[in-house]
């Protein structure tokens, strides 16, 4: 069984033998727009459901009062999310990754790779309708 760490010395080596260094950064770059895109994608469809789930069966017609509702109710729910599920600041990803490259560890917390994705799929949805 290979373990993680062999694993990463392995492609280190396959890298320095086969990519130079300026078509790594295009790589890099590539596989970080590719997933950004599918961030991107996630999180409208994560909006998408839940209006579904929160409007399916308003009058098109009629004023509700759930309209009024909805944005205090998705600042709370996220302000739980946040509390009690992530029990961390998520901030803002960008400022988060520009300290930690000036910092020179260019490492994040795992958690920020998902949870401002929920979050903002939660307070956004809320606060549009």
């Amino acid at each position: 069984m290979v373990n993680a760490r062999d694993l990463i010395a392995y492609l280190l080596r396959w890298r320095r033998r086969n990519l130079s260094d300026k078509n790594f950064v295009l790589l890099i770059s590539f596989l970080v727009g590719i997933f950004t895109a599918c961030a991107g994608l996630l999180l409208k469809w994560l909006i998408g459901q839940i209006e579904h789930l929160l409007t399916h069966e308003f009058s098109i017609t009629g004023a509700n009062w759930l309209y009024l509702v909805y944005p205090v109710v998705g600042v709370w729910l996220t302000m739980l999310f946040i509390r009690y599920i992530v029990r961390d600041d998520i901030g803002h990803g960008v400022t988060k990754i520009l300290f930690a490259i000036a910092r020179k560890q260019s490492r994040i917390k795992p958690h920020n790779t998902w949870t401002s994705v929920v979050a903002s799929a939660i307070d956004r949805q809320c606060h549009r309708q």
